[in-house]
């Protein structure tokens, strides 16, 4: 699929890292080009990580734009700043399938499967763009976690209520979410340490 050109948006009350203030763009392939149109080459870990912050931003972006539209909800809408977030797509509560989709852990936040990947390959290798764009396709709802979203950009850093671990935060979004959706099959895709957290929730939610 092609991509349309991007630029980056700041999130609610914080300012975001810009990728295009960077110096850098997803092209209509996908990949992450400079102003030279030249691919991204690591230069020091410091700045791959201020990159990587803004691709985290930018992917946020796409997501909340067509042709994907998915919808961000606060686990805690009454204080967005000490809240983590999740996507949802139009009407998943109505939806006869339900897909969740849970990263990894580390630097990944929701709609990530690799950073480096997205970062040296392109988005449909990285990110879970493809699943939203089969999911859409097939009429399916779709939940995408973030649980690595577990600490506030605030001074002091403070934990995150309800998403203090990666655990923490998907058992909150099953049972706000995906327990109280009408899908009559719901089906999990994890990378890596997002198996643990299916098994918590399988451990900790169901077993109650």
């Amino acid at each position: 699929m092609k991509f349309s050109e991007t630029t980056s948006s700041e999130s609610e009350n914080v300012k975001q890292p810009c990728l295009a203030a960077l110096g850098y763009h997803f092209d209509n392939q996908g990949v992450m080009r400079d102003k030279d149109k030249k691919r991204y080459e690591f230069v020091d870990q410091e700045s791959y990580e201020k990159i990587g912050l803004a691709v985290t931003e930018e992917i946020y972006r796409i997501m909340e734009n067509p042709p994907y539209n998915m919808e961000r909800h606060y686990l805690d809408d009454t204080n967005k700043k000490r809240s983590a977030f999740i996507f949802l797509s139009k009407d998943w509560y109505e939806k006869e399938n339900l897909v969740v989709l849970i990263h990894g852990s580390g630097s990944v936040r929701a709609g990530q499967w690799s950073r480096k990947l997205i970062m040296n390959e392109n988005l449909n290798m990285g990110s879970q763009l493809p699943y939203l764009r089969m999911c859409k396709r097939r009429n399916w709802g779709v939940v995408v976690m973030n649980t690595n979203m577990n600490i506030t950009n605030n001074d002091p850093i403070e934990l995150l209520p309800e998403s203090r671990t990666p655990l923490e935060h998907g058992i909150t979004v099953w049972k706000t979410y995906v327990a109280r959706a009408k899908a009559s099959s719901i089906a999990v895709v994890a990378h890596s340490a997002g198996g643990i957290v299916v098994a918590g929730i399988i451990e900790n939610y169901w077993s109650e």
